[in-house]
């Protein structure tokens, strides 16, 4: 009796987890059809599909100046006393750290 209970809750379980399964692809797959429909419409007002490139060339001067800015930081924080104190204890660990394991 055990036997056949244990049997029906395993075959539950089993309908379960494939029904949660099937659930997730479907909803992966629904994203997917929400997507293309997007851009079917796009298209079909007169869009090319893929984001403007005014738009992008915008975006890339953003970055550029973002990367310049961020590398001035960079260069500002190397030339600190604290960091030019510190170099030869961070090439010490640096050997340290790409020594091959023994």
């Amino acid at each position: 009796m055990t036997e056949h209970i244990d049997q029906e809750i395993g075959g539950r379980l089993a309908l379960e987890t494939e029904l949660r399964d099937l659930r997730q692809r479907l909803a992966v797959r629904e994203r997917s059809l929400a997507e293309m429909n997007r851009r079917v419409v796009q298209l079909e007002r007169g869009g090319t599909g893929i984001a403007e490139v005014s738009s992008l060339t915008v975006r890339n001067g953003e970055l550029e100046v973002q990367n310049r800015e961020l590398a001035a930081e960079i260069d500002r924080l190397h030339n600190t006393k604290l960091f030019r104190w510190t170099r030869p204890a961070r090439a010490a660990y640096r050997w340290a750290r790409e020594m091959p394991p023994r």
